[in-house]
């Protein structure tokens, strides 16, 4: 459909039909969007002004049509935002509950205390949260807001939201398996997650398991980059090659020693090797250079190119 001209909105505007209204919204949202990064204050302000009058005469398919456009539109009016987001139709509330950068933490904590689940679970899939939208949603959060938000890598935790949400957790494995693999968990509740881990042995050997399968397909995956070898081919190595090509794998992507044996044990878990595998391939991963091993994945790579 064509963009609308001034004319054609100017005679819209006049028209009381559902139909005309839905046009008008977006002709007039088209305009916004295509003058948005060089319009004025004023007339940004204009817009959200018309746009928020008119969506409220518009069917729920309208205004979600209307969000979903302006969700990632940091020109958009606070005004105009501010009203999606508390629609009670959470077709129109999540886009921009999700994606838009103009709403402020004071408006997130504010519709977290007002509104419903699916509000809350919407506001705790934003690319990043602090701490005070945060602690809200532990406070007021169901259990997939907790989930979702547990396992937010760009969500922040207070230490006091990050403890009430181990206890409010009440042993859900899902929360206390995010929180377990999160580098970022306050102190106090890293150590109470670790407790209920540890007295959990079927959640600990599935975490542990979680965590060697991603630890494996980052380390192939980073290796392959320099080596040009498939992904399935170092993972092989991983899981059944010799001591020196692991240890030259792992020392190429300066893979954390840590690590390294955490995926080894798992290895020795699953095959009929005695320990000495572990033990020499970190004796060669510690003495070997990283240069050297990053010599050896350029000579992969020339060679896979030639061959």
């Amino acid at each position: 459909m064509a963009n609308l001209d001034f004319d054609d909105l100017m005679t819209l505007a006049a028209e009381p039909s559902s139909d005309a209204r839905r046009r008008l919204l977006r002709g007039l949202t088209d305009l916004f969007l295509a003058e948005a990064k060089t319009a004025t204050h004023d007339e940004c302000e204009t817009f959200g002004d018309l746009a928020r009058k008119i969506s409220q005469e518009v069917d729920v398919a309208s205004r979600a049509e209307l969000s979903e456009r302006i969700a990632i539109v940091d020109e958009t009016p606070h005004n105009l935002v501010a009203q999606l987001a508390q629609d009670d139709a959470i077709d129109v509330a999540a886009p921009i509950l999700e994606h838009s950068t103009v709403l402020t933490d004071d408006d997130l904590v504010a519709i977290t205390e007002a509104e419903g689940e699916d509000h809350m679970l919407a506001i705790s899939k934003r690319a990043t949260l602090s701490e005070i939208v945060t602690d809200r949603l532990v406070q007021h959060g169901t259990t997939p807001v907790l989930r979702t938000v547990s396992g937010n890598h760009g969500a922040r935790f207070s230490a006091k939201g990050a403890n009430m949400l181990v206890e409010r957790a009440k042993g859900d494995r899902t929360i206390i398996g995010n929180l377990y693999e999160r580098q970022d968990v306050p102190k106090a509740a890293a150590k109470s997650v670790e407790r209920i881990v540890f007295n959990d042995s079927e959640l600990g050997n599935a975490l542990r398991k979680r965590r060697v399968k991603r630890l494996t397909e980052s380390l192939a995956a980073t290796f392959t980059q320099l080596s040009g070898m498939e992904p399935r081919e170092i993972a092989e190595i991983i899981q059944r090659g010799k001591p020196d090509m692991i240890a030259i794998i792992a020392r190429a992507v300066d893979f954390d020693r840590g690590d390294l044996r955490l995926v080894l044990e798992d290895r020795l878990e699953r095959s009929s090797e005695s320990g000495a595998i572990l033990h020499q391939t970190l004796e060669k991963f510690d003495a070997m250079p990283q240069e050297n091993a990053r010599r050896v994945a350029t000579f992969l790579k020339v060679r896979k190119a030639v061959a």
